[in-house]
């Protein structure tokens, strides 16, 4: 059986066959933890029933960007978001704040329960939606493009 031990940043982590024998599985594996790994080297050797997959992750673009950047929408800028952000009312996910109250009441029995049931429904359904909103909020994050500078940081 061959045992694959991935060598990254001084660090070495054993992985599945199956993640090792594939540049895009260690690539999915690693992407969490270092998110640069998307354009590294992957390279390996075999030392008996051993294969070091190693990792170096390529040095990205230096410099505060594009001198003349094209302008960019609203959406792009976040601008969107950001407002939606500064409106946005703190709280705990309704879903939550009712399951920890239940589960702080100790053993319910189940008339009990369904007493609660309209409570229980409007609260997955405001748990759901506000996942949703998560979501929505996470995937445009993710899409935010990188904004340079207007001045040059002191000390660079």
């Amino acid at each position: 059986m061959t045992t694959y031990v991935v060598m990254i940043e001084g660090q070495s982590i054993p992985v599945p066959e199956e993640v090792g024998a594939d540049d895009k599985l260690v690539r999915a594996a690693l992407a969490p933890f270092f998110p640069d790994v998307a354009n590294a080297l992957i390279t390996r050797k075999t030392e008996g029933e051993t294969v070091t997959v190693n990792v170096v992750k390529k040095a990205g673009s230096k410099g505060a960007g594009d001198p003349h950047p094209q302008p960019f929408s609203r959406e792009e800028k976040g601008e969107g978001f950001v407002e939606a952000l500064r409106e946005a009312q703190p709280g705990q996910n309704p879903a939550v704040a009712l399951y920890m109250e239940v589960m702080s009441l100790g053993n319910l029995d189940p008339v009990e329960l369904l007493r609660m049931e309209g409570r229980i429904q409007k609260a997955l359904e405001s748990g759901l939606a506000q996942g949703e909103q998560m979501q929505a909020a996470l995937a445009l994050l993710r899409k935010a493009q990188a904004q340079p500078a207007g001045i040059v940081p002191v000390g660079f």
